[in-house]
């Protein structure tokens, strides 16, 4: 009987919780934010070590403009847990402020971890992402890979490079990375037909053709052959595509 009781309560228990849980969310969404901020609080009390009620909670203190608060619970989570994905929260606390020589500092030394421990590029990239603070989740991939070579970042720095409107880098970076790794290459595809068709870029697509044209020039592997194909389907020029696909019969 005691054990039926304790298991009914556990069940109500977690009930209860999942609904604080979705109505914190639904506030959040909402925009009220600050009967999000005091469902959080709350939340953060049973479960205080859950990243995202911290990081929901930061947030919501920086709607609501009180960023000592904010910056109070971002330094004792970093004292805490010392992840450098905290100082890109508290460099990003000061930015909304208005501190930009502040927030920088922050954003550099997050960067600095990085060199004593390249798998840490995964948290800070992240929060820089999250923050849409891209040329600095551009660096901290760049870094990574300069201290740690055997890394492959170049489908999320070419996502990086769309996100800055620089066609050329990212075209490059997609095709090198579709060439060295061909079971990335469906999704990298995928991606560029977004820019080709969702974005309907004439600009975008020419680079692209002259891209893959220069390399089925340089190179003799019939990848860029069967790149190039499938660059003619996407535009609907089926003669050139089926150039390309005698070429590669031949």
């Amino acid at each position: 009987m005691k054990k039926i009781f304790l298991l009914n309560f556990l069940l109500f228990s977690l009930f209860a919780f999942a609904q604080s849980d979705q109505l914190a969310q639904n506030y959040f969404d909402k925009g009220d934010f600050e009967k999000a901020k005091i469902s959080y609080e709350e939340l953060l009390k049973s479960q205080p070590s859950n990243w995202n009620y911290t990081l929901k909670l930061i947030d919501c203190y920086q709607q609501l403009e009180q960023y000592a608060q904010a910056e109070i619970i971002i330094k004792d989570r970093f004292e805490k847990h010392k992840q450098a994905n905290f100082l890109v929260e508290l460099g990003y606390n000061y930015q909304l402020q208005n501190d930009n020589a502040t927030a920088k500092i922050y954003y550099e030394e997050a960067l600095s971890r990085i060199k004593k421990n390249p798998t840490e590029v995964y948290g800070i990239a992240s929060a820089f992402e999250k923050k849409s603070l891209v040329e600095y989740a551009l660096k901290t991939y760049e870094m990574a890979i300069e201290t740690e070579p055997n890394f492959n970042f170049n489908y999320q720095i070419g996502l990086l490079y769309g996100q800055l409107s620089n066609m050329e880098m990212m075209i490059s970076t997609f095709l090198d990375e579709a060439f060295a790794n061909p079971q990335n290459s469906i999704r990298i595809q995928n991606q560029l037909v977004r820019f080709m068709v969702d974005e309907g870029d004439a600009n975008f697509n020419e680079l692209l053709r002259k891209a893959l044209i220069v390399r089925t020039q340089k190179n003799q592997d019939i990848f860029w052959n069967h790149y190039l194909s499938w660059f003619y389907v996407q535009q609907k020029e089926f003669e050139k595509a089926f150039i390309q696909e005698k070429a590669i019969y031949k």
